[in-house]
């Protein structure tokens, strides 16, 4: 039997928010990689669906001041796979694509800022749906 892979891309601008989604998903049994941005998670995500490793997840911020945030990232994983599954994360709870994630092509949603149970949540419900 194939252990199931259990790698996590996880970008946000916030260093903070990094280290902290990092701790709660190694609690959980995923190993993490963390991106500042849609340009680093893109060239990080693609690098590992190139190696045949891809990652199980992602945990995309919406917003990234000055840079590619998680709606266009959700865009471009979307065509490098279809099958990808993320997770939008904002502050802004209100935003439209937050509020109707599945209509960008996102599997979840979460809100910031998160605490463990929240993010366990979710990472359970994606865990246990196929994409």
């Amino acid at each position: 039997m194939v252990k199931e892979q259990r790698f996590v891309l996880l970008m946000d601008d916030d260093e903070q928010i990094c280290t902290i989604g990092s701790l709660f998903l190694k609690n959980f049994g995923y190993e993490v990689e963390c991106a500042s941005d849609g340009k680093q998670a893109l060239a990080t995500y693609s690098q590992a669906y190139a190696k045949g490793n891809p990652f199980c997840m992602v945990f995309l911020d919406l917003n990234i001041p000055g840079g590619m945030g998680g709606k266009e990232t959700m865009e471009k994983l979307l065509e490098m796979n279809s099958s990808v599954r993320g997770v939008v994360t904002s502050g802004d709870s209100t935003d439209p694509v937050f509020v109707q994630y599945h209509a960008h092509g996102f599997s979840g949603a979460l809100a910031k800022p998160f605490n463990l149970a929240e993010f366990k949540k979710v990472l359970e419900r994606l865990a246990d749906s196929p994409r």
